[in-house]
């Protein structure tokens, strides 16, 4: 007999997200003394953790399509029948959301659910762009000269939502990415992420993977040296 079982990747996104977070934060406390210098494994925490908390936002709508579409889960009857039909033909339609952004993802839930459109100009929605903003840009990196937070269209959008790098404290390095990219960011990266996170499911009153199986952090082991 063959068991079939479906498997929730947000919450393994969500918990390498706040491990990375924690680690960047650990290490800034640790090597703080040896300011205005590049670590390799700071810098690398940092960039996980925005990575994996924007995979973590964009896991979390394809599973919620996806179980819909599949009426695997019964998480989302609630919902109520006709708003599933529409979301599985929606779903149906988009091709599984191959093309679709993130964010419209987002978008079209609320508004198949019959629920009020995000606020594009306020919170969660900015930071959560942002977000994801920094993730794209460290995924589709071009390198470029750098001597101001105007080097990079991205930085613009992040300038004062995080504390900057305490290693680079006092350095001359342009604000972007050397210092901007620390343990602040990686947190904010986080927090963003589960707040946007947090208020779609509360909008919609259903309760996903990640917010029913819960998973204990283990602190990150912290290498002596860079």
């Amino acid at each position: 007999m063959k068991v079939t079982m479906r498997s929730y990747l947000s919450t393994a996104h969500l918990w390498m997200a706040r491990h990375c977070a924690a680690y960047t934060s650990k290490y800034e406390t640790q090597h703080k003394a040896e300011r205005s210098a590049f670590h390799i494994h700071q810098r690398a925490y940092v960039m996980s953790a925005v990575t994996e908390a924007v995979a973590f936002v964009e896991a979390l709508i394809n599973e919620f399509f996806t179980d819909i579409h599949d009426s695997h889960a019964d998480r989302y009857d609630s919902l109520g029948p006709e708003v599933l039909a529409t979301i599985r033909g929606y779903w149906s339609i988009a091709g599984s959301g191959n093309n679709v952004s993130v964010l419209t993802k987002y978008e079209m839930a609320l508004l198949l659910c019959g629920k009020p459109a995000y606020d594009k100009g306020a919170e969660p929605y900015q930071s959560m762009k942002a977000a994801i903003d920094l993730r794209n840009w460290q995924i589709h990196y071009r390198p470029k000269n750098v001597g101001d937070e105007s080097s990079y269209d991205v930085a613009k959008r992040l300038v004062g939502k995080f504390p900057d790098c305490a290693l680079m404290a006092g350095s001359g390095n342009a604000w972007f990415p050397d210092r901007a990219l620390g343990a602040g960011c990686a947190q904010w990266a986080v927090s963003s992420a589960l707040a946007f996170a947090d208020h779609f499911v509360e909008t919609l009153g259903v309760e996903p993977n990640y917010r029913i199986v819960q998973h204990p952090d283990e602190p990150p082991p912290i290498p002596a040296g860079t």
